[in-house]
């Protein structure tokens, strides 16, 4: 079935809309919907998402503070050989 990406009105998506709001595939987020990861809703058979729960998941991801990348950033040009101080 080719279908594209529709969402369902301005605050709602459904599956494939999601998965590309998301920057995954279909597949990636129907796997995470198995395991309960990402927040959704039923209608009927359908699947939705709400697009404010969709951008609170992504802000509730483990990431790296600011510090923690300057960090990461000299380890990798010393172990490559470089100053990252020389500049």
């Amino acid at each position: 079935m080719n279908r594209r990406a529709t969402p369902v009105n301005g605050a709602l998506l459904d599956v494939k809309a999601a998965a590309t709001y998301l920057g995954g595939s279909e597949r990636w987020l129907r796997r995470l919907l198995e395991r309960g990861l990402v927040p959704c809703r039923r209608i009927g058979r359908n699947i939705v998402f709400k697009r404010n729960e969709l951008e609170q998941f992504i802000d509730d991801l483990p990431g790296i503070t600011p510090r923690q990348a300057r960090f990461n950033a000299k380890k990798k040009t010393a172990a490559a050989g470089r100053d990252p101080d020389a500049a």
